[in-house]
């Protein structure tokens, strides 16, 4: 016989964890459709010709790919965004532009598993496909806010970048030629400056270029650190510091979206600057988001995004303009499990009917339709056992009410009323026990 086992980077969701998981993930869907964006969902296998064709060799190298019986070269998605561009591609003709999408669903990558990162999870985006308008941009910064409060995150930094604005610095710094991008290998250096250090990362910029003038990269690198409502000021040093050259156009285009952001409600002490974000180089063409927790440091990145004009506009063969947003929910979510944020529950109903004794079944059974019909739910047990050990269940399965209904009660027309969390036990009519139990749903 096997031994019993999960395959090594996925995992099983019990109850204990998937019920508030349940409700964050109703939370991320409430917070993207107050904002009007619609729902998409996709098929989890794609053509590998497809999805391969608009990512790199790492990307290459992560997929999970496979010949079905039909000899189709296929592959298991590895983002939800390259599916975008495919679904905007196919229906284009009867898709609303602007397209305001959301999808929440599993992706699959084949990367070394570790802490806050697995084979399989969930990715929650909001993308706007079809408008310039750096007004949506500001939106999708606002959307993030919003996500951010919904799951209780905590104190956070949303962090911009633009991608023409490293453009700019690898060409003061003689990497690249005017108007030219930069090459990855730059990219991958000044990514990892947050996390190693510039020092760390000095002799892959110095094969990039001789005699690399890293004052001046430090110069740039300094003039990013301003926050905590500095960022309109850092951002005019920043033209300063282009002078009119190339990143000139990209500070100029962060200034616009900072005052639209602002403007939509972004408060001014959760945003920043930060030139080294470097990610997803490939596909961003304008302005880069990334957010941290900050009472969670060690999970890194818990939502990230930018505009990507090139994508989608690929499959068609023509110019479609898009900026989005993608949350790392199984990272969040673990993050404030680890924290304790959610209560320990092993069932969904916020209810339990007791059964007093042989002669309560069916009044216990009214009881507790007359509460589901209210929007209630509620758990009848299958067995009369020992009060205590109903209201002891109870408690164990995290249900924070119990209703005990004797013959007493029932010749008076009311029903005892338990609260398992504040240890108070009242007497109520029918009415004032639905509000109660519905008070705080």
């Amino acid at each position: 016989m096997s031994t019993p086992r999960t395959v090594k980077g996925f995992r099983d969701y019990l109850p204990v964890q998937m019920i508030p998981r349940q409700r964050f993930i109703a939370s991320v869907r409430e917070s993207f459709e107050s904002y009007g964006f619609v729902p998409l969902d996709t098929p989890a296998i794609e053509f590998s010709e497809l999805l391969l064709s608009k990512g790199g060799e790492g990307t290459a190298r992560q997929v999970y790919r496979f010949d079905d019986a039909g000899g189709r070269d296929l592959c298991l998605r590895y983002d939800l965004t390259v599916p975008l561009a495919r679904v905007v591609a196919q229906h284009r003709g009867v898709l609303p532009m602007p397209f305001k999408r959301y999808q929440i669903a599993p992706v699959w990558r084949g990367e070394k598993p570790q802490k806050g990162r697995f084979r399989e999870f969930y990715q929650c985006d909001a993308d706007v496909v079809g408008t310039t308008a750096l007004t949506a941009d500001a939106e999708i910064l606002r959307v993030g806010v919003d996500l951010m409060g919904v799951m209780g995150v905590g104190p956070f930094q949303l962090r911009i970048s633009h991608r023409r604005m490293l453009d700019g610095v690898a060409e003061r710094l003689g990497i690249v030629a005017e108007g030219e991008a930069a090459p990855s290998a730059f990219y991958r250096a000044i990514d990892r400056i947050d996390g190693a250090g510039l020092d760390a990362v000095r002799s892959e910029l110095e094969e990039l270029t001789p005699n690399l003038e890293f004052g001046l990269l430090e110069r740039f690198l300094n003039l990013t650190e301003e926050a905590d409502g500095g960022l309109p000021r850092t951002l005019r040093s920043l033209g300063e510091f282009f002078s009119g050259g190339a990143g000139t156009a990209a500070v100029e285009a962060l200034a616009e979206l900072v005052e639209l952001a602002f403007d939509c409600g972004v408060p001014t002490e959760v945003l920043a600057l930060d030139a080294s974000i470097a990610r997803g180089m490939d596909y961003y063409t304008g302005a880069i988001f990334e957010t941290r927790a900050l009472d969670m440091p060690e999970i890194g990145s818990v939502m990230s995004g930018g505009r990507y004009d090139g994508l989608v506009g690929s499959f068609l063969g023509k110019d479609l303009p898009a900026v989005g947003i993608s949350l790392g929910l199984d990272r969040t979510f673990d993050g404030l499990l680890d924290r304790g944020t959610f209560r320990e529950e092993w069932s969904t109903a916020r209810v339990l009917v007791t059964i007093f004794d042989d002669d309560s079944w069916s009044d216990a059974r009214s009881t507790a339709e007359e509460l589901r019909s209210k929007g209630v739910p509620v758990l009848l047990p299958y067995e009369r056992r020992a009060l205590k050990k109903q209201i002891r269940s109870a408690d164990r399965l995290g249900i924070p009410w119990v209703v005990v209904r004797g013959p007493e009660e029932r010749g008076r027309g009311s029903w005892r009323l338990k609260n398992l969390d504040e240890g108070v036990e009242v007497e109520v009519d029918m009415a004032a026990l639905i509000e109660r139990v519905t008070t705080d749903v």
